[in-house]
Formats: C-alpha cells, sequence, structure tokens
C-alpha cells in the first residue's frame, strides 16, 4: 500500500489494517447453478494475503521502486501474524505491524 502525500503515519497504517481485514474475510464460492444446492455444493476459501506499507520520505524515489519494494513487504507480511509488514525509517528494517487489541 503506498499513499501520496501522506503527512499522517497512523492514518496510512489504520488505512493498511483495513484493507487487510477486508480481504481476509472468508468467502463462498459455489459453482452449482441452482440455488437450492448453495450450501451443499459451497466451499468457505479464506485469502492468504499480506500488506506492506511504505511512506516513503524522499520525492525523487522512482514510482517503479517503491511498488517493487511495497510487493516484496506484503510478501514478507504474510508470514506474520497481523499480516502487515511496514518499513521503519528508524531502524531501516521492514517489521511486523501488530495485531490491535480488541475491547
Amino acid at each position: 500500500m503506498i499513499m501520496r502525500n501522506c503527512h499522517d503515519s497512523g492514518r496510512l497504517i489504520r488505512l493498511a489494517r483495513s484493507v487487510g481485514f477486508r480481504l481476509r474475510k472468508s468467502v463462498i464460492l459455489n459453482t452449482s447453478l441452482q440455488a437450492s444446492r448453495f450450501e451443499a455444493d459451497s466451499t468457505v476459501w479464506v485469502a492468504e494475503i499480506g500488506v506492506g506499507v511504505l511512506r516513503l520520505n524522499n520525492p525523487a524515489v522512482r514510482g517503479a521502486s517503491a511498488i517493487s519494494m511495497t510487493r516484496g513487504m506484503s510478501r514478507t507480511a504474510v508470514s506474520y501474524e497481523s499480516r502487515v509488514a511496514w518499513f521503519d525509517h528508524a531502524s531501516a528494517e521492514i517489521v511486523e505491524l501488530p495485531i490491535l487489541a480488541t475491547a
């Protein structure tokens, strides 16, 4: 996920978590044309996704380079419990964004 002119990291992180949550919702697949057979022939499927979050500090970075790095971060994020990876500029490392605790 790349956001143009992002001045608020918190907003970008909330958006990434929201996208990841929505993409992980289960989907019911049905191969039958008959609605009455829907429940008997349906299969529940959940996507294995990861979300990479990159906030660029340097406007001179090429778009293709940013997209390539974000795609790589998304692949890394699949291995994280939260499924969201963030490039931490302070440590210059890709890190996991932890799952938010629900009340």
